[in-house]
């Protein structure tokens, strides 16, 4: 069944309600969404945007590697260490939390329950888990170009889960497939032509636009 109360909902009434220091794990106690599907919103949203700061995918990457991880192998709640889930957020996360909770509204506008198969557990263990899995590989790529593909990509599949819309999952998969393919072709421009294979791919990509 898809949630009662949306991500959003839920975000705003919580940092309304607080003084900005809240932990991750108090965010996941006081919200109706302790699935992965809220990790992969939560993770993924950040470093979909074009203009992410140096250096948050390889970090961001390998958390939702290992969510998608724990997915293959069949849990049923994410875990992470201790201390993770009790570092206080920032007080400047709640200017981060209110744009993300905007971004949401507008996405959870177009959701509603459909194609809810493929997040049953088989389906979602074997097909989402391994897009979600390989979208975070490419996420440890240290080269802009390659991030907001895969990450989006996550973003939309966690979203899915959340109100169980399986078409948001496949937009998700058709995402990662472009995400995929940016990604190797940005290796293959390095292996061939060495540190300024970045710039030739770039260069290339700027001439298909025209």
């Amino acid at each position: 069944m898809a949630r009662d109360h949306s991500l959003s909902q839920d975000l705003t009434e919580i940092f309304a309600a607080g003084d900005g220091e809240v932990t991750l794990r108090e965010l996941l106690e006081k919200t109706d969404h302790k699935s992965f599907g809220f990790f992969f919103v939560f993770l993924g949203l950040p470093i979909a945007l074009p203009a992410t700061p140096p250096g948050l995918s390889t970090p961001f990457g390998l958390l939702l590697g290992g969510l998608a991880v724990q997915v293959l192998m069949g849990r049923d709640t994410p875990w992470f260490p201790p201390k993770l889930l009790d570092r206080k957020m920032k007080r400047g996360s709640q200017k981060f939390i209110g744009w993300m909770t905007k971004v949401l509204r507008f996405f959870e506008r177009l959701l509603r329950p459909r194609l809810s198969f493929l997040y049953h557990d088989r389906v979602f263990r074997y097909f989402l888990g391994p897009v979600a899995l390989l979208s975070a590989a490419v996420l440890l790529l240290p080269f802009p170009l390659t991030n907001s593909l895969p990450a989006l990509a996550i973003f939309l599949i966690g979203l899915g889960m959340l109100e169980e819309d399986g078409l948001a999952g496949l937009a998700g998969v058709l995402v990662a497939i472009a995400g995929l393919a940016l990604g190797a072709a940005l290796v293959f421009f390095l292996v061939r032509f060495g540190p300024q294979g970045y710039e030739m791919l770039v260069n290339w990509l700027r001439g298909l636009r025209g």
